[in-house]
């Protein structure tokens, strides 16, 4: 890759709630790798296909006729539109092919990569070729191939080639480096502009300095259809949490969730029946069904609309599930693909982070990503805990580039230390807790990931593993012997459409031009946490898998009582003790002999003081703790 745009991470990060600011700073020279560049099928416009009727179209075959290329106030050595047969070699050389139109080539191109100074601001001028008096609805649709820095791709419509308006944005709709799916074809309703007019004009509008490309072809009006909702945008919302996870761990199922979307109606015809579903599937299993109140949208009108219900997520179990978002009406939609979206996550026995267990669409970033960046290179991924929990882990997501030899040091670190004053500082970020350095194995990029242990001691020095409940990161700071070793990690753009820029940050430690300092980049990236894995805390697999397994202590903190879940992997007498922050036993329960399975004790805290306290389970000889809060 060679270009890169990222945010500066600013403001006050609390184990609670974010103030999130950003200001853009470019990063220009990123590494080009031979990693393919295709991110996967970008959501457009609209993907139309059931127009009633053609009006007119322009594929640039010869004789081309009515279209005409202006340059803007930006030209000066720069390469303007240009009608080709062929992709550059320039681009082609990067893995760029030509643009996939229906047509083939010849085809509309402007080429930024071409030369690095100057700017460009150029215009595709097409005439239509046919009156539009008579038409009542006009869509415009086209496809396109680009890669998205920081240019702007822009479709303007006029009916007098004097006043243009702006129909299309890459700006608002496609993320920084990304690739849209070749072709795209998007569809734009134009009728306000075009419908019963005998001129008009489509200019495709290119902004950019030494940023990628712009492929377009298939240039057609078409009738709109009469019934056809699109869901163009959505969001998934929690009373508690700050962002939506692909995997949340089974400990940590204590919120609700909630969805909103933006919906528009690009048919003909009125909706009065519009309404939002909402549903949670497992397998062929209906978990949650919701719908919204019917409201009524014209159309070419947009709206915004909200789940009326919340979905408890406390009782799911572990496995694959979907939330799926759906636009509805009573009529029969035109084209039903726009309509709705499906996100899967899993609920894991102990892995928590934003990446999904399998991503619909990811890239990669990691130490051959930025210039002077390949040791000290940080990635970091944000999860959150409602319950005491305890840290044993950290899952790494590697890239299939990734070269074993490669170190890794994985760390917790406590989002309370991102603060205004010290985001431009990895120390001051500095971990809670750490591993030692671990060296990447071939095995290791074959599997696809790596979990790299949090030892209860690093260095002769005891590291707690029990973490309070608040929002951390999972960090993993990558070195790659001076370039010999680049290790890439996955970064999912699964959640792109609504996950929160905080959710993945990244630390450069020389990034050209700039201080060494935090910024988010990426969607989700493979950072992921692993907690309450007993195996990890110092015991023998054997000896997990005939004893005991901690759960969860709820509520926490507690006032009067306590619950204690846990597993028993074999029979075994089991004891519960309380003890206080110097290790004095203060309470203790004989829960007896149990069989195997999931059990729960419910202690009373008459008795004890407000403070802080250990929850000790001993099960035939096995041991595990957690922290307890107790506030009266």
């Amino acid at each position: 890759m060679k270009k890169l745009l990222l945010l500066a991470l600013m403001g006050s990060v609390a184990s609670a709630t974010f103030a999130q600011q950003t200001k853009p700073l470019s990063v220009r020279d990123e590494l080009k790798t031979n990693e393919p560049y295709d991110f996967g099928t970008t959501r457009p416009v609209n993907n139309a296909t059931e127009s009633t009727s053609t009006l007119w179209s322009q594929n640039f075959t010869a004789p081309v006729t009515g279209v005409s290329i202006v340059r803007g106030s930006g030209g000066a050595g720069s390469t303007p539109w240009q009608i080709v047969s062929t992709q550059p070699g320039n681009l082609s050389s990067q893995g760029f092919p030509a643009i996939a139109s229906g047509s083939g080539a010849p085809f509309a191109l402007i080429n930024s990569d071409s030369f690095a100074n100057g700017t460009q601001d150029d215009y595709l001028v097409v005439k239509v070729g046919t009156s539009l008096s008579a038409a009542t609805g006009v869509v415009l649709s086209w496809q396109q191939y680009f890669r998205r820095f920081q240019e702007t791709h822009k479709v303007e419509v006029s009916n007098d080639s004097t006043t243009w308006t702006t129909v299309y944005n890459s700006s608002i709709s496609i993320p920084v480096n990304t690739t849209i799916a070749n072709p795209t074809t998007v569809s734009v309703n134009i009728s306000s502009v075009a419908a019963g007019q005998a001129n008009v004009w489509i200019r495709f509008h290119y902004v950019g300095a030494w940023d990628w490309f712009w492929a377009v072809d298939n240039i057609a009006l078409v009738e709109p259809p009469a019934n056809d909702l699109i869901l163009e945008d959505y969001a998934v919302g929690f009373q508690d949490l700050l962002g939506f996870y692909g995997q949340f761990p089974v400990s940590q199922l204590n919120d609700s969730l909630s969805t909103s979307a933006a919906v528009y109606n690009f048919g003909r015809n009125t909706q009065t029946t519009a309404r939002l579903n909402t549903r949670i599937t497992r397998g062929s299993t209906t978990l949650f069904n919701n719908n919204s109140a019917n409201f009524t949208i014209l159309s070419n009108a947009r709206d915004t609309v909200s789940s009326t219900a919340n979905f408890p997520m406390e009782g799911l179990t572990i496995g694959a599930h979907n939330l799926i978002i759906d636009m509805r009406m009573d009529s029969v939609d035109a084209n039903p693909n726009d309509d709705s979206v499906s996100l899967p996550f899993a609920v894991t026995d102990s892995i928590f982070g934003a990446i999904t267990t399998s991503a619909t669409r990811s890239t990669t970033l990691g130490t051959s990503s930025f210039t002077g960046n390949a040791d000290g290179f940080i990635a970091a991924g944000l999860f959150e805990i409602s319950n005491v929990d305890t840290i044993t882990a950290i899952r790494v997501r590697l890239g299939s580039t990734s070269v074993a030899g490669g170190i890794i040091t994985a760390a917790v670190r406590d989002t309370n230390g991102l603060a205004n004053a010290e985001y431009a500082n990895a120390f001051s970020f500095a971990p809670l807790i750490s591993s030692q350095d671990y060296t990447l194995t071939a095995a290791d990029i074959t599997a696809g990931f790596v979990d790299i242990d949090i030892p209860r001691t690093l260095f002769g020095t005891p590291q707690d593993l029990i973490l309070q409940p608040g929002a951390y990161y999972a960090s993993a700071e990558l070195i790659s012997n001076n370039g010999a070793s680049h290790i890439r990690i996955i970064d999912d753009l699964t959640y792109d459409k609504f996950i929160q820029p905080y959710q993945s940050i990244i630390f450069l430690p020389t990034p050209p031009g700039a201080a060494a300092r935090w910024y988010t980049n990426g969607t989700a990236i493979g950072v992921s946490a692993v907690l309450g894995d007993t195996r990890r805390l110092g015991l023998s697999v054997n000896e997990f898998n005939n004893n005991v397994a901690m759960k969860r202590v709820y509520p926490n903190p507690a006032k009067d009582e306590v619950n204690v879940s846990y597993q028993l992997n074999k029979a075994s007498e089991v004891i519960i003790t309380i003890r206080d922050i110097a290790g004095r036993t203060v309470m203790q329960s004989n829960e007896g002999f149990q069989f195997e399975g999931a059990q729960k004790a419910t202690l009373t805290l008459a008795g004890l003081n407000s403070g802080m306290y250990f929850v000790e389970l001993n099960a035939g000889g096995a041991i595990a703790q957690q922290k307890l809060i107790i506030s009266k």
